[in-house]
């Protein structure tokens, strides 16, 4: 299997390994406060809930970016321009997902910045060359 195709079937993984995570989470926390109240924000929630919440929404917000380029890459046979790199979009994408899970302190924000940053220069980077071509 191309890196790109192995990069659009686990950026999907890691997608779904944060959302399984979600039901359970927000069981225990209506058995805590009795509600079953849900805000898809997650200001309902506290602490790892609400920063899982904000990582997966993170993730609806950008992954479908990144697999409608690597999934163009591939109808176009262009993959040569970023099967080098697609695993390090899959490594940036878990890296900024893992920092917003640990904490939302000034350093961690900043460091997961760098993170998207690495992403979006990516894609930037591949459309550019694929639009040249």
């Amino acid at each position: 299997m191309e890196s790109t195709a192995a990069a659009i079937l686990w950026l999907v993984m890691w997608w779904a390994l944060l959302m399984v995570q979600l039901p359970l989470v927000r069981l225990l926390a209506s058995r805590k406060t009795g509600s079953m109240a849900f805000d898809p924000n997650g200001f309902d929630l506290q602490g790892y809930g609400r920063r899982l919440t904000r990582a997966i929404a993170n993730c609806q917000e950008n992954i479908p970016i990144y697999i409608g380029v690597l999934l163009f890459a591939m109808v176009t046979d262009t993959t040569a321009i970023t099967n080098a790199t697609a695993i390090w979009l899959l490594y940036a994408r878990i890296a900024q997902s893992v920092t917003h899970l640990l904490s939302t302190s000034s350093p961690m924000i900043l460091l997961r910045f760098f993170f998207f940053l690495l992403q979006f220069l990516l894609i930037v980077w591949w459309v550019v060359q694929m639009l040249i071509r």
